[in-house]
Formats: C-alpha cells, sequence, structure tokens
C-alpha cells in the first residue's frame, strides 16, 4: 500500500566533526592511533495540517486539529560517537595479526599476504584468531581475509542463503 502525503515534512541538521591522533615511538616499538568520529545532528517530524492529499496534490480539508497521518511535531536528537584505538607494539621482524569477528576469535581463517615485491604468502590463523608472517622487504603490504556463513535472511525483499565478509588491512613496514 502507498499513502500520499502532501504538507507532512522532516527536517534536520548534522555535524559530523572526526579526529585523528596518532603518536609513534612513545617508547621504542609502541604505537598509538586514536580514531574518533561524531554525529551532532538533530531532526524534527511535523505533520500538523488536517488535510487528506491525492495524487494530483489536490487536498480536502477538515476542521479542527488533526493531521495527514497523526498530529505530531517530534524533535529528536541523533548523537552517537565511535572511538577507535590502535596500539601496536613491534617486539622485532616477526608481525602479528589477530582477526576477530564480533568479538569472537575465528579459527583457521586463511589470510592472504601480498608485498610489495610481489611475494604473495598464505597463513592461517589458530585457535585464538592470530596467525603470523614475517615481511621481507620495506613497504607495503595488503593483507585480506574473507569468510562466507550459511545465513538465511532477506534484503529489498529478495532471501539470501549466505553472507560473505572479507577485512582488508594495509601495513606500511620500514627499517
Amino acid at each position: 500500500m502507498v499513502s500520499v502525503f502532501g504538507n507532512w515534512y522532516r527536517s534536520g541538521t548534522s555535524v559530523i566533526p572526526s579526529f585523528r591522533y596518532q603518536k609513534d615511538n612513545i617508547v621504542k616499538g609502541l604505537s598509538i592511533r586514536l580514531t574518533d568520529n561524531f554525529n551532532l545532528g538533530q531532526e524534527q517530524n511535523v505533520d500538523t495540517v488536517y488535510r487528506h492529499y491525492n495524487w494530483f496534490q489536490q487536498y480536502k480539508q477538515y476542521e479542527g486539529l488533526g493531521a495527514e497521518r497523526e498530529r505530531s511535531l517530534y524533535k529528536f536528537r541523533n548523537n552517537n560517537g565511535l572511538l577507535t584505538t590502535n596500539v601496536n607494539y613491534q617486539l622485532g621482524e616477526k608481525r602479528s595479526l589477530n582477526v576477530n569477528n564480533a568479538i569472537t576469535p575465528s579459527e583457521k581463517l586463511t589470510i592472504a599476504i601480498h608485498s610489495p615485491s610481489s611475494w604473495n604468502r598464505t597463513a592461517e590463523t589458530n585457535a585464538s584468531g592470530q596467525a603470523e608472517f614475517t615481511p621481507l622487504w620495506p613497504g607495503t603490504y595488503y593483507i585480506e581475509t574473507s569468510k562466507s556463513e550459511k545465513e538465511t535472511g532477506e534484503q529489498g525483499g529478495k532471501a539470501y542463503q549466505s553472507v560473505w565478509r572479507c577485512a582488508t588491512y594495509v601495513v606500511n613496514v620500514t627499517n
């Protein structure tokens, strides 16, 4: 069923600042990065005109208090934030990765590692969701893993039988 609304409307504003702080070598090998995003929003729905519209923007006016759907002047704030913290401590040449899915370690995931010299390797996560590799050259390494899960549902009126998730991580290695 489709309904026609003529004077009902929604208006709002959002301010979305983001902040990033990074400090390398706080002590030898220890780096920290903080990323913070805020959504400071305010919206309102206004439905205060007691009219019923058709598709041609013609309307019938009614007496008294009323509205197209339900008489309302609803104001709400949409404020939220997200803080991401990354702490990296390099003990030596060997790098350690930790793969989590909904805060649960993912065991036996294959991780593809692509080096700056076109060297490609794979590693598999252990029961703790960890995998290790030793970078051989300085440069940018691309690390990727994916996972398919049997999960049924509906999206946009179409049924699905599985969900595919992928994560890509970029590591810059310096000597």
